[in-house]
């Protein structure tokens, strides 16, 4: 086998191992965002904890006060952590190997290609100053998240918005997050990676670790040919070509394309400092071993899942749980039982409304707070039918929302209302 004909094989080994990898994860993220929507009985975790840049909002709450943002679970905190262990070992290989929303804008621009239509060009005095824009992102959002105490991005956020496409809330509460998804993904069907050039702040926030990467890109100058390929498949449109020797630049993404692509295998390589060399292939294969390694140690030990607790394990209150009283049950008996709650209720002066979402049933907040069925049915008009229905849902049969249970529970309990900064 001729060096061309090798070096064509390990490419094509290389891109199907990273394509199946991203299809994969994208996949995955979009079928567990679709059935959190859809089937709320299984309660699968929301796309919030599912998101390390929750994480780095989370952390000056977390510093400033010892708690964590309403809505961010311990897995925002491991996957952050796990992105930024792998950052110091492959540069940006989350945004390159894993992000599925970087996935999406590639696969428009493979759409581009395939139509034969040509990459935008932006001008360098347009296209570097722009590339600060992330940083200007990532800078406004983690003050809001530190002054606010909230999910300042949720609203803006284009993949919180995808993972909404089929709630009735997207309009009314991602309007802005789905206006930043179709530019996003607009943009990156005539210019690549739109939105991780010029707006991810997870992006800008990886970025500022890029150079301490153990690998990196190296261009060989001695042995490079000047062809242009490496130029031609950057996601991030670098000049890899003029590269003068090590790739450290924070756009990087780690994908791995431009070493494939090159004709000549000493030219272009992804090593460390010492001269230790990856192949394209073995680098997709250590990110997912070093991600689904933290995850799995995570998954094993406890401390991440994808199943979202019940309300009275997450309020603290299993141990107080109540018999809920039936729409049926008598006078007499809904007063015995509700003078059983009283002692629950009594001792939930620190209930966190908050944690009452859409896709949980009264049901679910009886039993966590001590308020008796019974109650619900006479406040909100509902049968007993009823009380085992998602609460989101039953806007389309009465007057009210989510949040008017919040309000309910809150004013029966004594404590502060609140609403959630993640999702319903």
């Amino acid at each position: 086998m001729s060096e061309v004909q090798q070096r064509k094989t390990e490419q094509r080994r290389f891109r199907v191992a990273r394509w199946v990898v991203l299809a994969l994860v994208l996949l995955a993220s979009t079928v567990i965002g679709l059935l959190h929507q859809k089937a709320p009985q299984l309660r699968l975790a929301s796309v919030d904890a599912l998101c390390p840049f929750g994480g780095i909002e989370s952390l000056w709450a977390l510093l400033a006060s010892g708690g964590m943002l309403k809505k961010i679970a311990a897995s925002s905190f491991i996957l952050l952590g796990a992105s930024v262990g792998i950052n110091l070992i492959l540069g940006r290989a989350f945004c390159g190997q894993f992000c599925p929303l970087g996935t999406l804008q590639e696969l428009l621009g493979t759409l581009r290609s395939k139509l034969g239509i040509s990459r935008l060009t932006v001008p360098t005095a347009v296209d570097l100053p722009a590339r600060f824009l992330k940083y200007l992102v990532f800078g406004v959002f983690a003050w809001l998240a530190w002054i606010t105490g909230t999910l300042a991005i949720r609203p803006y956020d284009p993949w919180v918005a995808y993972h909404h496409l089929t709630s009735p809330e997207l309009l009314t509460n991602f309007g802005i997050g789905l206006g930043v998804l179709v530019v996003s993904l607009a943009g990156s069907l005539v210019y690549d990676r739109f939105f991780c050039k010029y707006l991810c702040p997870m992006g800008a926030f990886l970025g500022l670790f890029n150079k301490l990467g153990l690998y990196q890109v190296t261009r060989h100058a001695d042995a490079c040919i000047d062809c242009g390929a490496c130029d031609k498949v950057c996601p991030v449109n670098i000049a890899v070509s003029t590269t003068p020797e090590v790739l450290s630049d924070s756009e990087c993404i780690a994908c791995g394309e431009c070493v494939a692509a090159c004709p000549k295998a000493e030219a272009l390589t992804f090593e460390t400092r010492t001269g230790k060399v990856m192949r394209p292939v073995v680098l997709v294969g250590v990110a997912i071993a070093l991600m689904l390694g933290v995850v799995g140690v995570s998954v094993a030990t406890g401390n991440m899942s994808l199943i979202t607790a019940p309300l009275a394990v997450q309020a603290g209150t299993a141990g107080a749980a109540t018999t809920s009283v039936s729409a049926s049950a008598g006078a007499e008996s809904a007063g015995v039982l509700a003078s059983a709650a009283q002692p629950a209720a009594a001792s939930a002066p620190q209930f966190d409304t908050a944690l009452i979402k859409g896709y949980m049933s009264m049901n679910e907040v009886t039993q966590a707070t001590g308020i008796t069925s019974q109650e619900f049915i006479s406040a909100f008009g509902v049968t007993s039918d009823e009380l085992a229905m998602p609460l989101k849902e039953m806007k389309n049969a009465h007057d009210f929302d989510t949040q008017a249970v919040r309000d309910f529970v809150a004013d029966r309990l004594g404590v502060a209302r609140s609403a959630p900064e993640g999702c319903e």
